[in-house]
């Protein structure tokens, strides 16, 4: 599926940034939420992948967007 999408958006958390530690899922959930529903708005078809916190699914998205290090 993530293939073939016309296009794709990553939503990442950069811990060196993080002001309270372990609030930057809820953060990215949220934006994700957002972005969703701004999709649907727009009469899009969108998709959230459910890959956190597991880490062989964390691991192979990671490395096919190409998600630095950090």
């Amino acid at each position: 599926m993530l293939k073939q999408a016309p296009a794709r958006h990553r939503v990442c958390g950069d811990l060196s940034h993080e002001k309270h530690k372990g609030f930057w899922v809820q953060d990215c959930a949220a934006a994700t939420e957002n972005m969703l529903l701004a999709a649907h708005g727009l009469g899009l078809g969108a998709v959230w992948l459910g890959v956190y916190p597991r880490e062989e699914r964390t691991k192979v998205i990671a490395e096919f967007i190409k998600v630095p290090e950090q």
